[in-house]
């Protein structure tokens, strides 16, 4: 079994990373949020197609693309194959016939909560690991991450300006 070292010289890409791969070692590598679902004939991409649908309701190919960080070319066949599984359907925009939309179907929306209620089970065994203050420590990981990416991070050091 690998170290996982602590604190020390390590970077914190290098420790995120073992970390990563130490709890991986424990509690599976592949995708806790596809696994499972990936027995329905659906593929991990098709399955966050279904997610993003259902979290946000009708999505542009577009904004569908980049959520799963593929080409609008790519989501087209994806988002046809959903289609003929009768778990989406497109629908143009009313006001401008050349924007199609992505929106979950009913059979779409029943797969799409007994994803959410796996998903719920999974993030509940996690957090069962730890306490209290522990789950405070992370709510305010992630939110911090979260205001400084909505606040386009990635954006402004690919520009070379720095984040506000």
């Amino acid at each position: 079994m690998r170290n996982i070292s602590s604190r020390g010289s390590a970077s914190p890409v290098v420790r995120l990373e073992q970390l990563l791969l130490g709890i991986a070692r424990h509690y599976g590598a592949r995708d806790p949020l596809v696994g499972d679902f990936e027995t329905m004939g659906m593929t991990p991409s098709q399955l966050h197609a279904l997610m993003w649908i259902g979290h946000d309701g009708p999505l542009t190919m577009g904004q569908l693309a980049r959520r799963l960080c593929i080409s609008e070319k790519t989501i087209t066949g994806l988002v046809d194959r959903l289609e003929r599984a009768a778990l989406c359907q497109r629908e143009r925009d009313e006001k401008d016939r050349r924007i199609i939309r992505a929106r979950i179907s009913r059979k779409g929306t029943k797969i799409f909560r007994e994803f959410h209620q796996h998903l719920s089970v999974r993030l509940e065994h996690f957090f069962e690991l730890l306490d209290e203050e522990e789950h405070e420590a992370v709510f305010r990981i992630l939110e911090k991450v979260h205001a400084k990416l909505a606040k386009g991070a990635f954006e402004s050091r690919a520009s070379g300006k720095e984040p506000s």
